[in-house]
């Protein structure tokens, strides 16, 4: 017994970022089929994009975009319906 365990130095939840997917301005206008130009002007005007700024770059987590249009897609249902 004279052998300690030996201490595991690990960042918590840091494996999880390998999995997420982050996407460039230019990638989420592709995928939106707009100008790279407007998703950098719904930053600077404030719309409800999700992002992540970087040491000056922005980045998009591939999966609260999906969230994101969804919940737009759902609340421009929602406004149809009560009219």
């Amino acid at each position: 017994m004279g052998e300690k365990a030996a201490k595991q130095t690990s960042t918590p939840e840091l494996h999880s970022l390998d999995q997420e997917r982050l996407l460039t301005p230019s990638e989420l206008a592709r995928f939106l089929s707009v100008r790279p130009g407007t998703i950098y002007s719904w930053i600077s005007r404030g719309v409800d994009i999700p992002h992540v700024k970087i040491e000056g770059t922005v980045r998009f987590r591939e999966e609260a975009i999906q969230a994101w249009l969804l919940e737009r897609e759902q609340a421009r249902k929602k406004r149809n319906f009560e009219l």
